[in-house]
C-alpha cells in the first residue's frame, strides 16, 4: 500500500476519533488555527497556514481541545499538504477541512467537498471522501455521511477497515451494518468471523451458518484455506472444538501446496491457540522463510508466551530467527504489556531488549496500560 493512501486510512482513524465529541458544539479553537484557516483558499495552502498547522499541533489539539473539530480540520488539511496545490487530491480534502471549521455551513461545504472529489478516479475518490464520511457519522450527521458515500460507493477494503475499527471501540451494532453493506465474500467471511469472536451475543446456529455459507462460496485454492480458517475460528468460538480441528486440518492440507507463508503462519498459529504445539511447529517447518525468519514459529512462540511458557516460547523465536532489530521482540513485549501480562513481558524486556528504541517502544506500551 502507498504511503499515501497509508496517510488517508491514518486520517479517517484520527477524524473518527476525535470527532466522537460532535462537530456542532463550539469549536475553540485557536486564534492562530482559526486565523490560518480563514485565510486558505480553495485552490492553495497560505504560506501562514503551512507555518501554523504542523502535525505537533494537530497532536496537541487531539488532547487539548473540547470539540476536537479544530484537530479534525488540521488533520485534513496535513494530508491535503501532501498533494500539489490545486490538484483534485488537493481540492477535496482541503474543501473537507472546511467543512469542519465552518459547522454552520456544513452542508455547503460538504457539498463543495464531493464537487471537488467528483474530478477523482475510483479508488482514490472514496479514500479521499473516507474521512470526512467517518467524520460527519461519528458525530451524528448521518445523512450528509450518507451522502459522501453514495458518491464514491465504499470498495470492501474500506468497509473491513472500518469494521475491524468499530469492534476496537466495542462498536458491534455499527460493525454488523456495515458488514450488512459487503459484497465480496471472503472479506464478509473475515468480518463475519471476527464479530463472532468478538461478542457471545452473536455465537449463533444462524451465524454459523452464514459462515458455513460463505465458506461453501469460496473454492479458489488460493482463497480456499483461508476460508477454511475462518471456519475454524467460528466453530471453536462456539466451543465446538471436535469440528473445529477437523476442519483446521482440512485447512491445513489445502494451505500446504498453496505453501503461502501468511497463511501458513495463521494456521500454525491457530493450531497453538488449540493446544496443540507440536502439529504447529510441524507446519512451521514448512513455511517459506521471510528472510532468515519463520513467521509461523514466531506465531506459536506469541502462543507460548501468552500462556505463561516463557523459556519454550523463547527457545522457539530464536530458532525462528526472530530479531531485535526486525521488532520481534519488542513486539512480543508490547503485546504482552497491552494484554496485561506484565510479567512475562519483562522476561522479554530483560532478557532480549538491549536496543534502546526497542526498549522504548516497549516502556511506551507499559505507560499506556498504566
Amino acid at each position: 500500500m502507498s504511503k499515501r493512501l497509508i496517510s488517508f486510512s491514518w486520517c479517517g482513524r484520527v477524524l473518527m476519533i476525535v470527532t466522537t465529541f460532535g462537530i456542532a458544539a463550539p469549536l475553540g479553537w485557536s486564534d492562530g488555527l482559526a486565523a490560518a484557516f480563514n485565510s486558505v483558499p480553495v485552490g492553495g495552502v497560505s504560506d501562514r497556514t503551512t507555518e501554523t498547522i504542523q502535525l505537533s499541533e494537530v497532536s496537541v489539539g487531539l488532547s487539548t481541545t473540547a470539540s476536537g473539530s479544530c484537530a479534525s480540520a488540521a488533520c485534513l488539511l496535513e494530508a491535503a499538504r501532501s498533494h500539489s496545490n490545486g490538484s483534485p487530491h488537493h481540492q477535496a480534502l482541503l474543501t473537507a477541512a472546511q467543512a469542519f471549521v465552518d459547522p454552520a455551513n456544513l452542508e455547503h461545504a460538504v457539498a463543495k467537498a464531493l464537487s471537488a472529489a467528483a474530478k477523482l478516479e475510483d479508488p482514490e475518490r472514496a479514500r479521499t471522501l473516507e474521512p470526512l464520511a467517518f467524520a460527519l457519522a461519528e458525530a451524528g450527521f448521518d445523512n450528509l455521511a450518507g451522502r459522501v458515500e453514495q458518491a464514491s460507493p465504499w470498495p470492501d477494503s474500506l468497509r473491513e477497515e472500518e469494521v475491524y475499527y468499530l469492534l476496537e471501540k466495542g462498536k458491534v451494532a455499527e460493525a454488523t451494518k456495515t458488514l450488512d453493506r459487503m459484497k465480496m465474500p471472503i472479506r464478509r467471511l473475515r468480518v463475519l468471523v471476527a464479530l463472532v469472536r468478538k461478542d457471545k451475543s452473536l455465537r449463533t446456529s444462524q451465524n454459523l451458518m452464514a459462515v458455513e455459507d460463505l465458506v461453501n462460496l469460496i473454492q479458489d485454492p488460493e482463497w480456499r484455506p483461508r476460508a477454511l480458517l475462518k471456519l475454524a475460528q467460528a466453530q471453536a468460538a462456539m466451543a465446538n472444538l471436535d469440528e473445529a480441528r477437523a476442519t483446521l486440518r482440512q485447512a491445513t492440507d489445502a494451505a500446504l501446496p498453496v505453501s503461502d507463508r501468511y497463511v501458513l503462519s495463521d494456521i500454525a498459529q491457530t493450531w497453538a491457540e488449540f493446544g496443540d504445539v507440536e502439529t504447529a511447529l510441524g507446519i512451521a517447518s514448512h513455511v517459506p522463510r521471510d528472510g532468515r525468519m519463520n513467521l509461523a514459529a514466531i506465531a506459536i512462540a506469541a502462543v507460548l508466551a501468552r500462556d505463561g511458557e516463557l523459556e519454550k516460547a523463547e527457545r522457539i523465536m530464536d530458532s525462528a530467527g526472530a530479531d531485535e532489530e526486525a521488532g520481534n521482540f519488542s513486539g512480543l513485549a508490547r503485546d504482552l504489556i497491552e494484554s496485561g501480562q506484565l510479567e512475562a513481558a519483562r522476561h522479554f524486556i530483560d532478557n532480549k531488549l538491549d536496543d534502546a528504541d526497542s526498549l522504548r517502544w516497549a516502556l511506551a506500551a507499559a505507560r499506556r496500560q498504566g
